[in-house]
């Protein structure tokens, strides 16, 4: 009887642990109002701020990983592009994933150029954000869909 008790309180126990909830109710309340806002929301962008062009992959398109990505960051008459403010930001949660897109980079004066972009199937949104020299910021956000 005892060992049957034993096995049937770990039995519990152990669905107990299993049960317990990847991410709380405080983290949850928090994850939906930040995935509730887009990056875009509350953002007006100067109309001399540089231009963000993404020239691959092309959006319209479906891609394989590895693909290249390309992006052309236009600054307005005689700006310079300040390279400490760029920022990459993955996802409706806005995850900042710029230390290891810059990683893979190779970057001109006003260009940004990944070879071999590996992200896994499915359907991803990348939000770029830039300022240039006078402080005038410019974002643009991107959905790549990645197939096999």
């Amino acid at each position: 009887m005892k060992t049957i008790f034993i096995l049937a309180t770990l039995l519990f126990t152990a669905t107990h642990l299993a049960a317990q909830p990847l991410v709380s109710q405080e983290e949850y309340v928090k994850y939906q109002k930040i995935s509730a806002t887009s990056a875009n929301e509350g953002f007006i962008e100067d109309p001399k701020a540089p231009k963000i062009i993404i020239f691959q992959p092309e959006v319209t398109k479906t891609v394989k990983a590895p693909f290249p990505i390309e992006v052309f960051f236009r600054p307005f008459e005689n700006q310079k592009i300040a390279w400490g403010s760029f920022k990459a930001l993955y996802g409706s949660m806005q995850f900042d994933i710029t230390e290891r897109l810059l990683k893979m980079a190779t970057i001109s004066d006003n260009s940004l150029f990944i070879s071999n972009a590996d992200i896994p199937v499915g359907i991803h949104r990348i939000t770029l954000l830039i300022a240039d020299d006078m402080q005038r910021k410019s974002q643009k956000e991107f959905i790549v869909a990645v197939e096999k």
